[in-house]
């Protein structure tokens, strides 16, 4: 990193594009005595059904929802589907089937190993029912073994919702969707709560059903159990087992990726590192009185370590981790991913010092970085520790890095529970911090030049959100619904969690008011949208890491469209990009180092353009550097698709680790999808 400008590039542009944010952007602190009497009588009227839904239907299946209650914790819960005739095979995603009766009608379900006790409260199952293709879609109910069955065992005798997608009876019986509704992975839940909880149709005046999005389950995130409202991180669709023939092998530009993060660490690196040329370096980063500070990534082409964009950068990898999980299992990459993963997490918790209430923000400083070229391994310069206290608050950086904790407690939570749990009760005390501190962590240390932030609401919603998807506990939703902000987001960047946010609450809530926005943005990178293209196809946003943010909203349209919405034309732009991204350009090359033969030789990259006793010289020499720095995605072309391999050129060659993210995720979506045959024909590059 040669100029610290380039860093907050898109700050202003961002900031006169948004309405007014700042620290009183937030939405009003809810009463909580108001809230807490409607909450009250919401949780009352919740008691009174049990919720089932059509989610989607097609000839010969469908995919519905049933939502069961129980007024205390049940351990090893099992539960029957009752449907009004038989059905071939039952899909689940959250829970296992373990018996069926009455001639295929009655389906007997329970938890899988991960979540065999079912907590007090409402929790949502998430299936596909196949039958054969002339058959009457059935209706459905469910109730918990101990409790009365609905309907006497055969929802056929329950009153039902008709096809005008009213609200569930009280006797649990299905709710079909209206015709027209179901079909592809677009369509729409057949019904729809509003945001307060009044209103609709639903009988005995119990409000309208809440309905669930396509694919309600998650393979990815089961650690999330009931709690989780999106895709199944197969697109939108069952996975078939019947390979889409795509373009490029996301796998392996997958497997790449990670190995870039892997040459970004800094301290001692453990004995399995598969960076050959990279050793122990900064192992004495240290705060007040020694404080361990060592390990986490090296940000970009440079030597410091900057929280802010490390904390997004691993949380956007995290939700793409517990999003599209099979897309690291099929790659063959998923204990590849979790050993990379954990080294901004083990270094998270370095630095939050709840007992102290002190978060090490940065270590290291720009200014005096860049005014050295040299190996990390032989880097003994003066590194400063920066930290964010009561009086000097950074409400974003702590809250974003809050949020990766917690999304890392998700990913943690069945390889090892009680580093998942140390995660997650970091996360929760590091988020009480950011909310009771409030301010810009970039006023208070010198970020600013480099990582300037201008907000924090995004980054509190994000935080909370995924507490709340760890935990379970309700406080964290509500506190989400009070941090999020309703607006199309410029960008999906490092200093704009919105989008992020706006997915994550849909995926806690089922609420589909959070996805206008979120397709909106989407929207404005597609052909037609306010965002320009290059001749050759390129969502080229801003000039500082065009193919970043054409990567992160690829991976923003694959998220959405695995939650149902964009469907096939949110996945279309998706691989236009990624494919760019990969060699469908001007250049026929890959900007991500590595894949395929033709890629970038001379990256703005200190480490891998070194050897031993490196200096000036060997940044402005010629020469390739003698590291092949496998994985890093480059800052990308211009607007008319011009590119040169220029190490002096940051602005097209440095690489940076939030650059990586959004694409990395985006290529576990695409593993995953095209996996299961859930890809569309990619669209034939323009150049």
């Amino acid at each position: 990193m040669q100029s610290s400008v380039h860093r907050t590039g898109l700050v202003i542009s961002r900031y006169l594009s948004s309405s007014k944010r700042g620290e009183t952007s937030c939405p009003k602190r809810l009463d909580i005595s108001r809230k807490l009497k409607f909450m009250i009588l919401l949780l009352a009227l919740l008691a009174l059904t049990h919720a089932q839904t059509v989610v989607k239907k097609w000839p010969g299946g469908m995919n519905g929802e049933v939502t069961l209650h129980s007024d205390a914790d049940v351990t090893k819960w099992k539960a029957h589907i009752v449907f009004s005739q038989p059905i071939d095979a039952l899909e689940l995603w959250t829970s296992e089937e373990v018996g069926v009766s009455n001639g295929g009608k009655d389906h007997v379900v329970q938890g899988r190993t991960y979540n065999p006790d079912m907590p007090a409260g409402d929790m949502k199952l998430g299936f596909t029912a196949r039958f054969p293709a002339g058959q009457e879609v059935p209706t459905f109910c469910a109730y918990l073994e101990g409790q009365a069955s609905c309907g006497g065992g055969s929802s056929s005798s329950g009153s039902g919702s008709s096809s005008s997608g009213s609200g569930s009876s009280s006797s649990g019986t299905g709710t079909v969707a209206p015709t027209g509704s179901g079909g592809g992975g677009t369509s729409a839940p057949a019904t729809s709560a509003p945001d307060s909880g009044s209103g609709g149709s639903g009988s005995g005046g119990s409000g309208s059903a809440t309905s669930a999005p396509a694919n309600s389950g998650n393979q990815g995130s089961s650690s999330a159990g009931s709690h989780y409202h999106g895709g199944n991180g197969y697109g939108g669709q069952a996975c078939d087992g019947s390979p889409s023939q795509t373009r490029h092998d996301y796998a392996k530009a997958l497997s790449l990726s990670i190995l870039f993060y892997d040459a970004q660490r800094s301290g001692r690196l453990p004995p399995n590192n598969p960076v050959p040329w990279r050793g122990d370096s900064a192992v004495d980063d240290h705060g007040d009185n020694g404080v361990d500070l060592s390990g986490g990534w090296y940000d970009a082409g440079d030597l410091v370590k900057f929280n802010f964009p490390m904390a997004w950068s691993a949380h956007t990898l995290l939700w793409g981790l517990n999003k599209f999980k099979n897309g690291y299992q099929a790659a063959g990459q998923l204990d590849q991913m979790y050993d990379m993963i954990k080294t901004p997490l083990d270094y998270f918790l370095k630095c939050w010092r709840p007992n102290e209430q002190v978060y090490y923000a940065q270590v290291g400083d720009g200014y005096e970085d860049h005014k050295i070229w040299q190996r990390p391994e032989d880097m003994h310069m003066w590194r400063p520790a920066y930290k964010i206290t009561a009086s000097k608050p950074g409400t974003d950086v702590c809250a974003i890095t809050a949020g990766a904790m917690a999304a890392g407690a998700i990913a943690f939570k069945d390889k090892d529970a009680g580093y998942s749990q140390k995660l997650l009760d970091s996360a929760k005390s590091l988020l009480k911090f950011a909310n009771d501190h409030r301010g810009h962590y970039s006023n208070h240390i010198p970020a600013k030049d480099f990582y300037g932030s201008s907000s924090y609401c995004d980054d509190l919603c994000v935080g909370a959100v995924q507490i709340y998807l760890a935990s379970g506990d309700e406080t964290y939703l509500n506190q989400a619904k009070g941090f999020y902000e309703a607006g199309k987001a410029f960008a999906f960047s490092w200093d704009d969690n919105t989008p992020a946010c706006q997915l994550l609450m849909y995926e806690a809530t089922g609420d589909k008011k959070y996805l206008g926005d979120v397709e909106a943005m989407v929207r404005d990178y597609m052909d037609g949208g306010s965002v320009q293209h290059t001749p050759c196809g390129l969502a080229w946003r801003d000039k500082w890491g065009s193919l970043r943010y054409a990567s992160n909203a690829a991976y923003i349209a694959l998220a959405a469209a695995d939650d149902g919405v964009g469907g096939e034309e949110f996945k279309k732009f998706a691989l236009s990009q990624i494919n760019y991204v990969l060699g469908d350009n001007r250049q026929h090359m890959s900007f991500e180092i590595g894949y395929g033969n033709n890629y970038p030789k001379k990256p703005h990259h200190k480490a891998s353009s070194c050897n031993p006793g490196c200096s000036w010289n060997n940044y402005n020499s010629g020469a390739d550097n003698p590291h092949v720095l496998n994985g890093a995605l480059v800052g990308g072309p211009g607007p008319d698709d011009s590119y040169n391999d220029d190490r002096h050129d940051y602005t097209k060659n440095e690489v940076a680790c939030d650059y990586n993210a959004g694409f990395q995720s985006a290529l576990a979506a695409l593993n995953s999808m095209g996996k299961c045959g859930n890809l569309p024909a990619a669209p034939n590059p323009k150049c």
